[in-house]
Formats: structure tokens, sequence, C-alpha cells
């Protein structure tokens, strides 16, 4: 390696035109032709190794290429055969979807049929309502009008009846009272029956006159300050003579909670109560009529009981409704036409309350 030489040959390792390798040599001699072609020979064995390892290594890599799109293949394969075979599996599907589609289909088609037939028979029906609705909105507006009408002839009977009404009372009033002493006992009794008959008709007619006047939305209320000591006071002294002629107890009781200053109608609030102490007295043979007020500045509760003869549960509606009263024996024993109950819970309505 010391040495420098003394000729440099470079050998090119051809094939056929092609240089695979270039050997470069160095000699400490000059070079022979003998040398030269041997070299030449060698360059061209060399050649040959160089091409048959290039050949080797070109085909090894085509090999392993070869093997690794084998194995792709393979795997393509495998993924193409899963995909036939859910692709085989979701044609089964789309066939039996397609299947009920079709069924699914044909129950629209006939679902439509039917919603049109009832479509067809709502219309008609509708039309019906529609004039059904017509004939009620008329024959209502003719009962509305019927009612006004009657209301409005009870209302002015009622006025044309009170005006004689109230001189027959006078002047029967003048005779049971016999101030001049002129007539017999059969006479003034005579005379108190009158008066006692036209207290009662009179009673009647101004039932009648509020029911209409509450049927004609006529019927005004003025609410005002208005105490329970009065209500109290009122109650007792104009029915404790009739409680004490019949036998009966009456008790009036406001309890302490209930006690503050009312704000209502005191006339409507009065006539309700009286209509209900009356009652309770005419049914009540024995015991006790008792009127309760309690509650609060809110709300109160005027509550009425008696130990009389009681209501039927089968008649606690029908109490209310105007000319009505419980049974067929009850009017007959004992009197009464039925309009105060009706006229109460009306009166009550119009306060604000319920009965």
């Amino acid at each position: 390696a010391d040495t420098a030489p003394v000729e440099l040959v470079l050998v090119a390792a051809r094939l056929e035109g092609v240089t695979h390798a270039v050997i470069e040599l160095g000699f400490l001699r000059p070079v022979d032709a003998r040398t030269l072609a041997m070299l030449e020979r060698v360059g061209h064995t060399l050649a040959f190794a160089v091409r048959s390892s290039e050949y080797k290594h070109r085909l090894r890599e085509l090999l392993e290429e070869a093997q690794r799109q084998a194995e792709e293949l393979q795997t393509q394969q495998e993924e193409l055969r899963v995909t036939n075979e859910e692709l085989e599996v979701q044609t089964t599907a789309l066939r039996k979807t397609q299947a009920q589609l079709e069924q699914q289909q044909a129950e629209l088609e006939q679902t439509n049929d039917q919603l049109v037939q009832q479509s067809t028979l709502l219309e008609r029906q509708n039309d019906r309502l529609t004039d059904s609705q017509a004939e009620i909105t008329a024959k209502s507006r003719e009962v509305e009008r019927a009612s006004q009408f009657k209301s409005d002839f009870l209302s002015n009977m009622s006025h044309e009846l009170r005006t004689p009404l109230n001189s027959s009372l006078i002047l029967s009033k003048l005779l049971a009272d016999n101030a001049p002493g002129n007539l017999t006992d059969e006479q003034v009794k005579c005379a108190a029956t009158i008066y006692a008959a036209g207290n009662d008709l009179l009673a009647l007619i101004n039932d009648i006159l509020d029911l209409s006047k509450i049927e004609a939305g006529k019927m005004d209320v003025h609410a005002a300050p208005l105490s329970l000591e009065r209500v109290q006071t009122t109650l007792v002294r104009t029915f404790e003579p009739v409680a004490r002629t019949r036998g009966l107890g009456l008790v009036v009781a406001v309890e302490a909670s209930a006690a503050g200053p009312l704000e209502t109608d005191a006339q409507r609030l009065e006539q309700i109560l009286k209509n209900l102490v009356s009652n309770a007295l005419k049914f009540t043979s024995e015991g006790t009529v008792t009127v309760t007020v309690t509650g609060t500045d809110e709300r109160l509760v005027f509550a009425v009981r008696d130990t009389g003869i009681g209501i039927a549960a089968e008649h606690h509606q029908t109490i209310f409704e105007a000319f009505q009263q419980g049974d067929g024996t009850t009017s007959r024993r004992y009197g009464g036409t039925g309009l105060g109950l009706s006229i109460s819970r009306e009166l009550a309505r119009l306060l604000g309350g319920e009965m």
C-alpha cells in the first residue's frame, strides 16, 4: 500500500454492450497483452456474474412482490367473500323488506280507500250537524224569545195583580181588625181568612216576579257593607214568634271567626235566609231550628239545620227546580209553591255563592 503502482488498468465488466461494473487495478510492472486479454475475459465473466446477481435480486424482488400481491389478493378474495355473504344477507333482507313494503302499500291503499269513505261520511255528517246546529240555534232563539215573552208577561201580570190585591189586603185587614166593632166573630174570622189567603197570594206573586226577573236577567244586586249582627237580629225578630207558636226552638249563632263586616246585598241575603228558615219551621213539628254562620272574611257559610222530616236523597236535586217540592205529598200536606229554593239558589249565584 506504500508502493506506487507502475501502471493502472481499468477493466470494464461489459456484457452485450452494457457496463455492469468497472475494476481499477494497479500493477508494479508494465502489463503485457496476455494479461490484458485475461483481464478482458475476467471483466466479461464478472459482468455475467453481476448481471446474474442483478437478475437474482430482481427475481427475488419480483417473487416477493408476487407473493405480497398473492397475499393481498387472497385477503381481498376473503374480504370479497365476506362482502358477498353480507350482500346476500342484505339482498335477502331487502327482498323481505320489499315484500313487507308491498304488503304495507296494499294495506295503505286499502286504508286510504276506507279514509276516503270515512271522509265522505264525515262530510255528510258534518253537513247534517251544521244543519242541526242551525236548527238548534233557531230553536234556541225561539225559546229565548218565548222565555223573554213569558218573563215579560209574568212580570207585567204580577204588577197588574199586585195593585188590586194590595187594596184587597188593606180592606180585609181593616175588616179583620173590626175597629168599629160592628162585625160578628164569624165575619171577622172570614176577613182574617181573606187577609191570610191574600198574603199567601201576594207572596206567590212576589216569587213569580222574582223568578221572572232572574230568568230575564233583570235581577239586580247592590252590594254594601252588612253587619252579621243585623242579620242575626232580623232572623230572631222575624221567626222567634213563629217558632214559639209551633213549640219549636230557634237558635241563630254567629261564630267569632265570621263576625266581621260582610259586603253583599242585604235584601237578597235575608230573602235567602228567610226562605230557608221558613221552610225549616214549616217542615219541623218538634225540636229546634238552628242557623249558624261560620268561616272567614273571604268565605262565609250559612247553614240552616232542623229536626224535621228531612229530604230523600233522590230529591236533593229536584227540590231546586221551579214548582218542585220533593214528592207529591209534600205540597198537599204542607202547602207552598216550590219556588222558594229555586229562587234562593239563583240569588245565591248572583251574590257569588252557591247552595
